[in-house]
């Protein structure tokens, strides 16, 4: 079985190319919000924070995003063969990619932008109130402790990203496994400290590949983003819920949407083949195809914070 650290590299590296270009577009705006709170012009500051778009982040990064999107799911399909060269990797992929890639786009666009939005909306309001029980001297220190536009960003990028990159992988996972002829598979999870407690209960459960091959199509095939939370909602992680859980059958887990990952932020939980891959021949590769980008795995890689659940 191929290394996980691989796929989590993957999901590093994509969000590494957004941050770089989030970075100077953040900083520009930020150092006009902050020069009209030191001016004492919060009224500028409001207009300025309208600004905040992470549009161009996506476009910019389009081309980048479907390739690594791709090897996500090369990846997942090596989870359900032996084979290097998976059916995956030699088939045209370039509707689904470009689907897929275009509602990565509109996350970033819509949900990214509304979250920076919001949160220097509200550090703007909570430096506005403080000022006015301090003087005027003291001003510059409350300007300092204002939000960073880069890390908020990143915030909310790092979850669109791991999100599409899993979910990547589960269709990577069950085109392959489907192709195969395989009926069923297991949950593997990362078992670490920060394993959460659905993902640490759910390990080694079977489910039909059927069923996670119709319900990640379902979920990569929405126009809106925020459809998916209603097709795949998270599970909850206190521990009632979690009682409840460990008594579903899995045919009532799959009907809860609760089969496939992700079901949290930075979920590592992947699909894997139950036995042995059945014997097949060799998919032949397009020679025209273009390749995927190649990855180069560093010790800081492995070191990315990852967003982890409850």
């Amino acid at each position: 079985m191929i290394d996980i650290r691989t796929y989590l590299e993957l999901e590093v590296q994509l969000h590494k190319r957004l941050r770089k270009t989030w970075k100077p577009i953040a900083a520009k705006l930020q150092a006009k919000v902050v020069d009209a709170i030191d001016q004492g012009d919060f009224a500028k500051a409001y207009s300025l924070a309208k600004d905040i778009d992470l549009t161009s982040v996506g476009e910019k990064n389009k081309q980048y995003i479907k390739y690594m999107l791709l090897a996500c799911a090369n990846f997942g399909a090596r989870m359900a063969t032996d084979s290097k060269t998976t059916f995956v990797s030699a088939g045209a992929h370039d509707k689904l990619m470009e689907s897929v890639a275009e509602n990565f786009c509109k996350s970033l666009e819509l949900n990214a932008t509304v979250q920076v939005y919001k949160a220097v909306v509200q550090s703007i309001a909570k430096v506005q109130e403080e000022l006015k029980t301090v003087e005027k001297a003291e001003k510059p220190r409350y300007v300092r402790e204002f939000v960073d536009f880069t890390v908020e960003g990143d915030k909310i990028m790092q979850l669109i990203s791991s999100l599409h990159t899993s979910r990547l992988a589960v269709w990577g996972f069950a085109a392959e496994a489907d192709l195969l002829g395989l009926t069923t598979y297991k949950l593997s999870a990362v078992l670490d400290g920060r394993t959460s407690a659905f993902c640490r209960a759910i390990n080694g459960k079977v489910f039909k590949v059927d069923d996670a091959r119709k319900s990640i199509n379902e979920i990569l095939s929405v126009q809106n983003p925020d459809d998916v939370k209603s097709l795949q909602p998270w599970p909850k992680q206190d521990k009632a819920s979690m009682e409840k859980y460990a008594e579903m059958t899995p045919e009532e887990l799959t009907a809860a949407g609760l089969h496939i990952p992700p079901f949290h932020p930075g979920c590592r939980t992947m699909l894997v083949r139950v036995g042995k891959a059945p014997r097949t021949e060799k998919p032949s590769v397009p020679k025209e195809r273009e390749k995927l980008p190649k990855v180069v795995s560093t010790k800081e890689t492995f070191e990315e914070p990852i967003v982890t659940g409850k």
